[in-house]
């Protein structure tokens, strides 16, 4: 049975390149990634005549959150964040259904397809660097933390401080290298980093993240 949707899409930033295929970043834990906004998504994508629908799915990048949260070493938190994939990808399979009937092409590409890749430690090896010789990207880098440990209300600690820059490093190094790979609309319920927004801004065309059609949505109930 297809589920009701009683979410309405609003776009609250960028424009859609029809031209370009469309990427949606899927967040684990972002209830706007799931569900009744995710059918919503997909229905608004469909009603702006996208043809190509691809669902990048960061699943494993959840492993830094997850050795702090759950206390467990790193193999195992890899192999919950795996898991967190199969779960999330198994409860929205209505959603990734009935995309298929509204998209000439729709993929599903998991986290470890980017960061298996050599050039995607080379670019986070970049950026870590970057942190080191640029203050103000540092601080980007630092405001983006302090904002998700006010955001999910976690105790901010120094070491859950270092996996959470492990984390946005490694999400930041994606963006980079899925641009220069495979530009797309990239469509997410949620704001840009703030360590993006200043790479642009400070660097402009250095970084692939500068071509990337970044559209920002959100929702009210209908």
């Amino acid at each position: 049975m297809e589920e009701k949707v009683f979410l309405e899409v609003k776009q609250q930033s960028g424009k859609l390149d029809l031209s370009l295929p469309t990427r949606l970043q899927i967040s684990m834990f972002n209830p706007n990634c799931s569900g009744q906004a995710l059918t919503a998504i997909v229905i608004w994508l469909a009603q702006q005549r996208v043809s190509e629908l691809e669902f990048q799915v960061s699943d494993t990048l959840q492993r830094h959150n997850f050795e702090w949260r759950k206390s467990v070493k790193h193999q195992v938190a890899a192999t919950l964040a795996h898991n967190a994939g199969e779960e999330w990808l198994n409860r929205n399979r209505n959603a990734i259904t009935l995309s298929t009937t509204l998209f000439e092409k729709v993929s599903i590409v998991r986290w470890n397809f980017w960061i298996e890749r050599k050039d995607h430690k080379l670019i986070e090896e970049e950026f870590r660097s970057l942190s080191g010789t640029d203050p103000e990207f540092a601080k980007s880098l630092e405001a983006e933390v302090s904002k998700y440990f006010l955001k999910s209300k976690r105790t901010d600690q120094k070491e859950r401080r270092e996996k959470s820059l492990d984390f946005l490093l490694e999400e930041i190094a994606v963006s980079e290298l899925s641009a220069r790979d495979y530009l797309t609309n990239e469509i997410y319920p949620g704001q840009r980093f703030l360590p993006e927004e200043y790479l642009i801004s400070r660097y402009g065309q250095k970084y692939s993240l500068s071509k990337q059609n970044f559209i920002h949505l959100d929702f009210e109930m209908i």
